[in-house]
């Protein structure tokens, strides 16, 4: 199992490394909340144009809310940035390289085409808010490092001597 897992960190690791001579696309990246029955190449741009529709205020902060239509429905979007260290890649099926694992269907080989920074999420029936999914997810990632961190000899002595102490204390209180 261990062997396993450090294959495929290996694996993500050189998908990454891969990524200095790729194409940075930060600020062309799109989500759109429909499903498209194409995988390529297309002239996006001539069809989905969006324009500048104010900001979007909420309790956690504002955002520059974009809008747009896609086949005649209205959309509003935003754009927001991957936190630090992390960026977004594009991958492909790198068809140039067989693995011993992809004839039995274990994993394949993949390429890195293209990584981003930011990308440009869209609601059709509502405006954009720190509150969408989306944004939610990337307070996920901070709250994930938290919880799956390593922690020092030090904290882990500094926690122990802070129970220790609310733990007398209690017990004082209790015998009154």
């Amino acid at each position: 199992m261990q062997q396993q897992h450090e294959q495929q960190r290996g694996a993500a690791e050189a998908l990454v490394r891969g990524t200095e001579d790729c194409e940075d696309v930060s600020g062309r990246v799109h989500l759109l909340p429909c499903s498209i029955g194409h995988n390529g190449r297309a002239p996006v741009s001539t069809f989905f144009t969006p324009a500048a529709g104010g900001e979007a205020s909420s309790d956690d902060g504002a955002l520059r809310v974009q809008e747009a239509a896609f086949r005649g429905r209205g959309l509003q979007g935003a754009a927001l940035a991957l936190p630090p260290r992390y960026r977004g890649l594009v991958l492909g099926k790198d068809s140039s390289r067989t693995s011993s694992g992809a004839r039995d269907g274990a994993f394949e080989d993949w390429q890195t085409l293209a990584q981003f920074r930011d990308l440009t999420y869209w609601n059709h029936d509502s405006r954009p808010s720190m509150s969408d999914p989306l944004p939610r997810c990337f307070d996920w990632l901070h709250l994930s490092e938290i919880i799956h961190g390593s922690i020092s000899a030090e904290e882990v002595a500094s926690m122990m001597d802070e129970q220790s102490s609310e733990s007398r204390g209690l017990k004082r209180k209790s015998s009154s």
